[in-house]
């Protein structure tokens, strides 16, 4: 593999192709709320695209109708996945895979991600109304972020981004 992420001999380097009819449809927010979030991907993860799965990332789940970030965060939920995994697995060559898992679990939970989303300041940002304020909504939206990233920037951008700020 030399380097190159490999998944069942897929590179996922590169961010998929979209095909037009998988773009996602979104119901626009008032641009007051996509500004600030333009203005975080900019200046916070150097990201200069203004791809709609941006928006949908920040977007909650509050009821059944319209786009959300609950795909994405179904996504990104893996991409975190790995890339914990794989600084674990890199950090300690003689662990064993109990060990390897007990410190995973540890990053992967919930209440991390929720507590990653808060310090980074993503749950600030997002949309949609009554947004509770509990551990899930927090999590699901950074796990959304890291599956826009993916399918937008690549793999390696999102795993860069994501031993920046998990770790």
């Amino acid at each position: 593999m030399s380097g190159v992420w490999s998944l069942m001999g897929c590179d996922i380097t590169s961010p998929p192709t979209l095909k037009p009819q998988q773009h996602h449809p979104l119901s626009v927010p008032m641009k007051s709320q996509e500004e600030p979030i333009w203005k975080f991907l900019k200046e916070e993860l150097d990201i200069h695209s203004r791809n709609a799965l941006y928006i949908e990332a920040f977007t909650h789940k509050h009821d059944d109708t319209g786009t959300n970030n609950q795909r994405l965060a179904f996504l990104g939920d893996r991409v975190i996945s790995l890339v914990i995994r794989n600084y674990y697995f890199q950090k300690d060559p003689q662990g064993d895979k109990g060990d390897l898992t007990d410190a995973s679990i540890d990053m992967e939970n919930e209440k991390t991600l929720a507590k990653k989303s808060v310090e980074l300041g993503i749950s600030s940002l997002m949309i949609g109304p009554n947004i509770p304020d509990e551990e899930r909504p927090k999590s699901e939206a950074l796990e959304a972020l890291f599956g826009a990233i993916y399918l937008d920037q690549g793999f390696d951008k999102a795993r860069i981004l994501a031993e920046k700020y998990l770790f």
